[in-house]
Order: C-alpha cells, then sequence, then structure tokens
C-alpha cells in the first residue's frame, strides 16, 4: 500500500536512501526488538516468575518448615507482601494456642503447628494414617457444622452491634473451646481452641 501510493521519483528517493541507510535502519531495528527482548524478560521475572516462587515458598513453609521465612526480594509489593507472610507465619508459630483459619464454607486456609499437634493427638486413636486436619480439607470433619453455623450467626449478630467486640466460644466434640472471630471483610473465621 505504502509502496503504491508514492510517485515515480519519491520512490526512487525512498529506494536510493534505503540502499544508503538500510543497514542502519536494520540495525536500530534489531536493537529496539533486543530492548523490548529485555523490558519484557524483566517484567515476566519481576511479575509472573517471582510471585510463583513465593507460592512454592510459602507452600513449603505452610507443609514442610513452618520456620521458614520467605526472602523480602523483588518489587516493592512482592516485599510488603513477603513481610506481611513473615509476621503472620511469626505469629501463628509463637502463640501459645491452636489457631486455625478457615473460609466460610469451611474450607482450612491456615492452621499453626499448636492446632495441628493438637488435632493429631486427638485423632490418632481414630485414624491409623493421616490427619482431619490440613489446607483445604473441612473443618466440619473436626467441629459440628451445626455448632460453627450457630458460632457464625452470634458472630452476625454481634457484627451488627456497633462497638461490640466480635467473638465467642462453643464447644464441640474433641473437648476443647473454640472460639469464633471475625478475621476478614470477607467473612472468614478462625477458630481458637482455649
Amino acid at each position: 500500500m505504502f509502496w503504491a501510493d508514492l510517485e515515480v521519483h519519491e520512490q526512487a528517493l525512498f529506494t536510493g536512501m534505503m540502499s544508503e541507510h538500510g543497514a542502519l535502519l536494520v540495525v536500530v531495528v534489531l536493537l529496539s526488538l533486543v530492548a523490548l527482548g529485555v523490558s519484557l524478560r524483566s517484567l515476566f521475572q519481576t511479575y509472573v516468575t517471582a510471585p510463583l516462587r513465593m507460592a512454592v515458598a510459602t507452600r513449603t513453609m505452610l507443609e514442610a518448615n513452618p520456620d521458614y521465612r520467605l526472602p523480602e526480594t523483588g518489587s516493592a509489593e512482592l516485599r510488603l507482601l513477603a513481610r506481611t507472610i513473615n509476621q503472620l507465619a511469626a505469629l501463628m508459630s509463637e502463640l501459645t494456642q491452636s489457631v486455625v483459619v478457615c473460609s466460610l464454607d469451611g474450607r482450612i486456609l491456615l492452621y499453626n503447628n499448636r492446632a495441628r499437634l493438637q488435632f493429631k493427638a486427638l485423632t490418632d486413636a481414630a485414624l491409623e494414617s493421616g490427619s482431619l486436619i490440613g489446607l483445604g480439607r473441612s473443618i466440619f470433619a473436626v467441629i459440628e457444622p451445626n455448632l460453627i453455623s450457630h458460632a457464625l450467626e452470634q458472630l452476625q449478630h454481634r457484627l451488627s452491634r456497633a462497638g461490640a467486640a466480635p467473638g465467642g466460644p462453643f464447644r464441640h466434640r474433641y473437648r476443647c473451646r473454640p472460639a469464633v472471630a471475625h478475621a476478614d471483610g470477607a467473612g472468614a473465621c478462625r477458630f481458637r481452641a482455649h
């Protein structure tokens, strides 16, 4: 299209320019492509690879080595996220009470070592292998669903009252007194065994 729109003398001028400076144009285009490739690689490492490495390291911390802490490297956002995860991990590991964080549908999102040991001890007699508590597992295998529903209703009621501190104890079949407390705006709750 471009070539067909040019007059004959413009085509000759363009051909002459390209023969004199064509190599320079090719070099500029190649350098631009290399710079674009380096930029895209850097962006990919910063915003795709680094978060994936952080997810793997977080999974390692949760499942295999609770004392491991994430390196605070990468973009400012990732450093802040790693610092926050490390603070949460330190808090969870230092708690003297069992803590299990669940979604509203009862899926276990997080638990500390104290909870793992407590539920393992409580279920060792009932189970020969495995554990009732684990990431993604249902809290309803450990605590009766109607008790959790009742505790969540109480929590919602307390949240609806201005100035009331949400949370409260209830009992379940393993002789510990979990307490339910509001953990975030999405309604996730934590269960703390006393």
